[in-house]
């Protein structure tokens, strides 16, 4: 036999109705209120910070290698959202990321050539740009951090690459005393202007250990001395461009006047020359006619003479 007990009801009071809807209030107010700071706050773009620029992540490489996917990422940190690219001989617009989308990584690269303006090149050609613009950073940042080995090597790499290139060239030493320069060194500069068309000047020490007192007194030197040195070029006739400097030494490349000069006073003596022989010709064709003439005038009354 079962009994089944009934257990006694409750009966709501005052005070639990009162607590009931007062929880429920509480977190119906709480719940408004989220839903207004949800509504007040702007959900972040993945652009936010940069708009105007294409994340490198954002954009996913399925083809080229590793390094060619660096080197292109690089790249387009550097440039805007609308980009020009370089054809042949024609220049069009279009988004940065219609270009990246177009290009097989494993085949073709970009370039910069200005700000905005980009060309399609090898994948061969953009990664050794890359490795060679990281070269130097590490080099200018061993130069900064004052390591001699860096000065030294970046010294032999650069009179390698003077003896293998065919252009000339003048060396002047830091060392150099400012009369020389007026004097000496102006003068195998006019000599070099005559002779050639383009050449490079190197400005150059020999590299030594030295103490911060002795640095700051080198560098004021250097200073005058390529002031100095260049207020000579600007004396001359030629047009030079400063090609890069740092502590050990300045390269210029300069492109003489001379040489145009001395065509065009060349172009000048030829001209003349050819309406001098013009003019002796036609003297010596009117000298011919004449002389045909009064040698016929001569034989007529020769002729004549004889008949009578």
């Amino acid at each position: 036999m079962i009994i089944l007990l009934k257990q006694p009801r409750i009966r709501p009071t005052i005070n639990n109705l009162v607590s009931l809807r007062y929880s429920s209030n509480r977190f119906a107010n709480l719940y408004q209120k989220l839903e207004k700071q949800r509504e007040r706050t702007p959900r972040k773009s993945s652009n936010s910070k940069n708009p105007s620029k294409i994340e490198p992540k954002n954009f996913q490489f399925t083809q080229g290698t590793e390094q060619a996917q660096t080197s292109i990422k690089q790249i387009i940190s550097k440039l805007p959202n609308q980009v020009e690219v370089v054809n042949k001989n024609t220049i069009s617009k279009s988004s940065l990321l219609e270009v990246l989308k177009s290009i097989n990584l494993s085949q073709q690269g970009l370039k910069i050539l200005e700000t905005s303006k980009i060309k399609i090149v090898p994948v061969l050609e953009m990664v050794q740009s890359y490795r060679d613009e990281l070269a130097k950073l590490k080099e200018a940042e061993l130069i900064k951090s004052g390591s001699f080995k860096a000065m030294k090597s970046m010294k032999m790499k650069l009179d390698k690459e003077r003896k293998k290139s065919s252009d000339k060239f003048i060396d002047i030493n830091f060392k150099i005393s400012i009369n020389d320069l007026k004097t000496q060194k102006r003068k195998e500069i006019e000599r070099a202007l005559e002779k050639w068309d383009k050449f490079h000047i190197y400005i150059n020490d020999k590299l030594k250990k030295m103490s911060d007192e002795e640095m700051e007194v080198e560098i004021k030197r250097k200073e005058m001395i390529k002031e100095k040195f260049e207020l000579i070029l600007n004396e001359l006739q030629c047009k030079w461009e400063l090609e890069g400097q740092n502590e050990r030494s300045i390269s210029y490349s300069v492109i003489s006047n001379v040489q145009k000069k001395k065509q065009d006073t060349t172009i000048n003596a030829n001209s003349n020359k050819e309406d001098s022989r013009r003019e002796k010709k036609i003297n010596n064709g009117e000298k011919k006619v004449k002389k045909s003439v009064s040698e016929d005038e001569l034989d007529n009354l020769y002729s004549f003479k004889i008949e009578d």
